[in-house]
């Protein structure tokens, strides 16, 4: 049988990326019917445009488009296979190099998540601004925190305070 590993991918490619990279990740994503010249992909899998019913999202969701701004090419992609042969990862290192920006403050890429697995595994572009990331949103949230026990204690003194009036 085997277990399906679901990929969730979202990215702007840089305005330098070459045309056989990006045919390449159109190819997959379906929107050129043959195989373009300087095809990249390897292996035999495609990893954008497989499905399971293990996973909420059966049915690949792939858009591919060219942003009429930037001029970028930007793929958001939802799929999952069996990734016996590290498809998946392989697939993240052909794109990586040319990713412009994903996500957040992080430029979160992808997410993969194995069919037994209890969390997800999280891309980023940048591990360094991640972990200085992290640490900042602790202390938000230490921060937040405080704050609101401050209020529901100052509230609570003029609950207090009212009833003994």
């Amino acid at each position: 049988m085997g277990m399906y590993t679901e990929l969730i991918f979202g990215a702007s490619f840089k305005k330098n990326t070459p045309q056989n990279v990006i045919d390449t990740i159109r190819y997959l994503a379906g929107d050129l019917e043959e195989e373009p010249e300087g095809y990249l992909w390897e292996e035999d899998r495609n990893v954008l445009v497989n499905g399971s019913y293990y996973f909420a999202v059966s049915d690949p969701v792939i858009k591919m488009w060219q942003d009429e701004i930037t001029d970028q090419w930007i793929l958001s992609a939802r799929s999952n296979l069996k990734n016996y042969e590290n498809e998946i990862e392989k697939f993240l290192e052909l794109v990586k190099p040319w990713i412009d920006s994903g996500s957040g403050y992080n430029d979160m890429y992808a997410i993969t998540m194995y069919e037994e697995d209890n969390e997800p595994k999280i891309y980023y572009l940048n591990k360094e601004e991640l972990q200085i990331c992290r640490r900042k949103s602790i202390n938000v949230v230490k921060e937040l925190r405080l704050c609101k026990i401050k209020n529901i204690i100052g509230h609570l003194l003029r609950l207090c305070s009212v009833g003994k009036r």
